[in-house]
This record gives structure tokens, sequence and C-alpha cells, in this order.
């Protein structure tokens, strides 16, 4: 969901260990983002909203479920040391770069660097000179597409920062 600049995301990624077993991640974060609509001509109607809570903001908003087309790859890390990642080395502090865009239906690919410490990317937020470090402590990368339906009608780029944490084996 998007209001203005602001985003704010709350969703499950699932990965598919080297034995078969799939796992759960709840995702949340908060970011910030860019984008741009499509042609007048080609954009879905307004929907009106209280002009004292939105005043020059749009809204956004879009959803998908497991029974979505998607998929994805993960990597290790430069920095992480050890033969293959496992359930614990998603946890933790959370940086995701999103793009994607469509009309009622949207296409898009998220890279989300996973694993890191939360005091690291805390004190990457509050100063930007070490954001680069606390990248750089990410144990892996998780690069997902997908496709997602909603009130779209453009395109547009979110970078979020937040959190993984795991909820177990999952069961389809």
């Amino acid at each position: 969901m998007s209001i203005g600049p602001f985003s704010a995301v709350r969703g499950v990624v699932v990965l598919s260990s080297p034995d078969g077993r799939k796992h759960k991640y709840n995702e949340v974060s908060f970011g910030f983002n860019v984008g741009k609509r499509i042609p007048v001509k080609f954009q879905l109607p307004d929907i009106p909203l209280p002009h004292a809570a939105f005043k020059g903001n749009g809204v956004t908003g879009s959803g998908s479920t497991i029974d979505f087309d998607g998929g994805g790859v993960v990597f290790m890390t430069p920095t992480f040391q050890g033969d293959e990642l496992s359930t614990d080395d998603f946890s933790g502090a959370a940086n995701s770069i999103e793009g994607g865009g469509g009309l009622l239906v949207a296409y898009g690919y998220t890279f989300l660097f996973t694993g890191m410490p939360q005091a690291v990317l805390l004190a990457g937020l509050s100063n930007p000179a070490f954001l680069g470090i606390a990248l750089r402590t990410a144990k892996g990368l998780i690069i997902i597409r997908g496709i997602s339906e909603g009130l779209i009608d453009g395109l547009g780029v979110t970078s979020s920062f937040g959190a993984l944490s795991y909820g177990g084996e999952y069961v389809e």
C-alpha cells in the first residue's frame, strides 16, 4: 500500500530448501516510492478521497495470493561465511528494492537483501554513510518475480526497510 511517497508492505515469502521442503517467512517493511501513471486515456477513474487526509497524495494498493504466478532465485552474498544458507540466515533485518507496473494486473521484480543484523540496518537508516555497510552484512539476496492485482495504472519503484521472520514450514 502506498500513500504519496510512503509505502508499507506486509507479505509472505516462501522459499524451497535444497531438500525440497518449503519454508515461510513473514515480511514487514516501510519505505519510499516514486511512480508514474500511464497516459490519461488509459488511466483508471480516480476514487474520491477525503481531501483533508490525502490532499495532493495518491493512494495505491495491490495484492496477490499464492495462486498467482511467481518465482525467483536465492543467492549467497560474498559476505556469507558458510556452504549453504539455513532457515535462520534469512531472518532479521531486510532491505528491498522493488519495481513493477501494469494496468489492473502488474508485473514486478523485487531484490530482497536478507539476514542483516537489525542494529546495523538501524545505523544505516539514521546515517546514510552506514547504509552501504548495512547492505554488505546481508547473508542472502532473493530475487523475486511476481504478479499482483489492484487499482494499478502505472509504473513504480520502491525502496523499503524492514524484517523477515521465520514462520515455519509452509504447507500448501
